[in-house]
């Protein structure tokens, strides 16, 4: 599943080097359903959903 998910994000985002985990994507690929919001601190933290693929491109 996770290699799967993986594949869609590459695809998704018409990668054409090797991946690795450094690589970071931009928050304008996700859409606002794509996130959940947690409260630390009084701030309001967007955290990416374990779902989310990108789809703004």
């Amino acid at each position: 599943a996770r290699i799967d998910k993986r594949k869609a994000w590459i695809l998704k985002l018409k990668i054409r080097k090797p991946v690795s985990k450094f690589m970071r994507v931009c928050s304008l690929y996700f859409a606002e359903e794509d996130y959940f919001y947690r409260s630390k601190d009084f701030k309001k933290r967007k955290i990416l959903k374990n779902t989310a693929v990108p789809s703004n491109s």
